[in-house]
């Protein structure tokens, strides 16, 4: 019998607790990208799905270029706390890998080109 409070079984994961040794990767398609016509507005595919699936791929991408600015600053932040006064030297790398991705357009996004 489970104690008040404790997580465990398809309830936990319904209720959004985690289930120990469970992990999912899923793997999407890749679609084309929206092309822009000379004014820079966005060209809509003729058929609706092609659209949700292209508004769908740019939303995890922007997620995961957000997501890897968010790893390369705990990076960064961890290397300023260890280094200490010699930071300035030792994490120079990272923080001009950071302003990289903070100085591209969408924090450096992948999207796919139309072919």
């Amino acid at each position: 019998r489970r104690r008040r409070g404790q997580a465990g079984g398809r309830a936990a994961a319904q209720r959004g607790g985690a289930m120990e040794g469970v992990r999912t990767n899923r793997v999407f398609k890749q679609v084309p990208d929206f092309e822009t016509d000379e004014a820079g507005n966005v060209v809509p595919f003729p058929h609706p799905i092609d659209n949700l699936r292209a508004r769908q791929q740019r939303a995890r991408e922007d997620w995961i270029a957000i997501e890897k600015l968010g790893l390369v600053r705990r990076r960064l932040t961890r290397c300023y706390r260890e280094e200490g006064v010699n930071h300035y030297e030792n994490c120079k790398e990272i923080a001009e890998e950071y302003f990289k991705l903070v100085q591209a357009p969408n924090y450096g996004a992948l999207y796919t080109k139309k072919e």
